[in-house]
């Protein structure tokens, strides 16, 4: 996924980015545009909470979408 794509919303690919974010080799920290995540996994874990008790809220697409663009940074620096 690029930033150019569309986030999705729907369940299935709510629960795809999820489940990656769950088994994904993650680092210790990264950089969402201009936001520095300093722990990542309790970034993950957080979001995966938020998205637990409000989806499908449209309130809470925030924390979907910085599961994207987590994935694009792990995705940017691993190659």
């Amino acid at each position: 996924m690029t930033g150019k794509e569309i986030y999705r919303f729907d369940e299935e690919s709510v629960k795809d980015i999820v489940r990656w974010a769950l088994t994904a080799q993650l680092p210790e920290e990264a950089y969402l545009g201009s936001e520095h995540i300093t722990d990542v996994r309790e970034f993950v874990k957080m979001s995966i909470r938020d998205i637990n008790l409000h989806y499908p809220d449209p309130l809470y697409n925030t924390a979907i979408i910085g599961l994207y663009e987590l994935k694009e940074f792990v995705e940017k620096v691993t190659g």
